[in-house]
């Protein structure tokens, strides 16, 4: 246990808990904040905050989308596989590779709209963030593992469809 996360989780639904909740806040969502505060607070040498630059709000528009479309992807890949009784792993998986690459990315995209102060310790609660974001796509086997054992394995099944993690199913005569 690390930081109130569990890194032995050995199912895939635990592993998309770890990266989606952090003491019951939200890792990315933190850094997103904190982004968007500074954003509409700083003027950085300028007239207006930061905020009113178009590029600063281009990328608090993608790291949002990037933080929703996890939030669903995570939320769906639970329902799914508690609905078919932990058959319906493929979805989990993926969950847990993208949403944990995806939360790396984000929060360095959070550090690029503050700047090089959000790399010091004393001025933002980013770096933390962001070191303790970095073993998300290591744990559990890493995401290349991840990718190679139990991916590669699902897709090499002889009854594999590719609409399964659509529709929420797992493998035929599976369990």
């Amino acid at each position: 246990m690390a930081g109130g996360a569990n890194f032995d989780s050995p199912d895939p639904v635990g592993g998309m808990q770890t990266i989606a909740r952090r003491d019951g806040d939200e890792w990315v969502r933190a850094a997103f904040e904190y982004a968007l505060d500074f954003a509409r607070s700083e003027k950085r040498l300028g007239t207006v905050p930061v905020i009113e630059h178009q590029n600063t709000g281009f990328m608090l528009a993608d790291i949002k989308m990037r933080i929703e479309a996890c939030r669903y992807l995570t939320w769906k890949a639970c329902h799914d596989f508690e609905r078919s009784g932990g058959r319906a792993e493929e979805l989990a998986i993926m969950t847990k590779v993208y949403c944990s690459e995806a939360a790396v990315d984000t929060i360095y995209d959070c550090m690029r709209v503050v700047g090089i102060a959000s790399y010091t310790r004393d001025l933002a609660p980013l770096e933390k963030i962001m070191r303790d974001a970095m073993v998300f796509p290591l744990y559990d086997g890493g995401n290349q593992g991840v990718r190679r054992r139990q991916l590669h394995d699902i897709m090499r099944h002889p009854g594999y469809d590719s609409m399964l993690a659509a529709r929420g199913e797992g493998l035929p005569g599976d369990r």
